[in-house]
Parts: C-alpha cells; structure tokens; sequence
C-alpha cells in the first residue's frame, strides 16, 4: 500500500538471459530479419505486423490478463 493508502499492483514476467531480439550485437543487427515466432522480445513495427516475438506476446497477453484481473 502507498503512503497515500492506495494499493499498488505489479504485474511481472520474466525471460531470464533473453535478449530483446536475438540478432543485435550492441546496434548493429547481425542476425536475419525477424521472423514469425522467434523466441525473443522483438515488438513488431507496429500492431499489424505478423513478426512479434513469442515472449513478447506472451509478455503482453499476460500483462493484459493481470490488468484484466484487477
């Protein structure tokens, strides 16, 4: 609870030692371009884009349901 008694929620997922997309080396990308369901944070370019990553849909469906919940 916070100093002002409102309570606080935390909604937490964690991949550990997954990067956010696994082709980066610092800025440069060295791996192929994003492909559908690569294991990896990768956001997309924008909501219609079919090559999010499968932890960052998973990350976001679980965000979701937890807000959902409350």
């Amino acid at each position: 609870m916070s100093k002002d008694g409102k309570y606080i929620y935390l909604v937490k997922f964690a991949a550990l030692g997954i990067p956010l997309y696994l082709g980066w080396n610092g800025n440069k990308l060295l791996g192929g371009e994003p492909t559908k369901n690569d294991t990896d944070f990768y956001p997309s370019l924008n909501a219609a884009y079919a090559n999010k990553g499968e932890l960052y849909r998973t990350m976001t469906a679980r965000f979701s349901a937890g807000i959902q919940a409350l």
